[in-house]
């Protein structure tokens, strides 16, 4: 289970994001797109989601690409709290 799951505090709040990066939460959906094009995060993902959950052959026996695939979930997630953050975004 998520330790997030444990504290109700954290529901529907970003938890990951800096000041700045909740002022200015545009600027994480720009970073994000700059790291990764949008045909890296497909494969990356169809890797996590397909091959990661059914087996431990490469590339998941190679540590520095399962580092390289935990650091991509967690910039997932804080793009994902940015997204959140200008989805509610009252419109004026």
């Amino acid at each position: 289970m998520s330790e997030f799951a444990n504290h109700p505090e954290f529901f529907n709040e970003p938890v990951l994001l800096s000041k700045a990066e909740r002022e200015y939460p545009l600027m994480v959906v720009k970073e994000f797109f700059a790291d990764y094009r949008l045909s890296e995060i497909r494969q990356i993902r169809e890797d996590i989601q397909e091959i990661c959950l059914t087996t431990d052959r490469p590339p998941f026996s190679d540590p520095q690409k399962r580092a390289d695939y935990l650091l991509f979930e967690k910039n997932l997630m804080i793009l994902l709290e940015a997204s959140f953050l200008l989805a509610s975004a009252k419109k004026e």
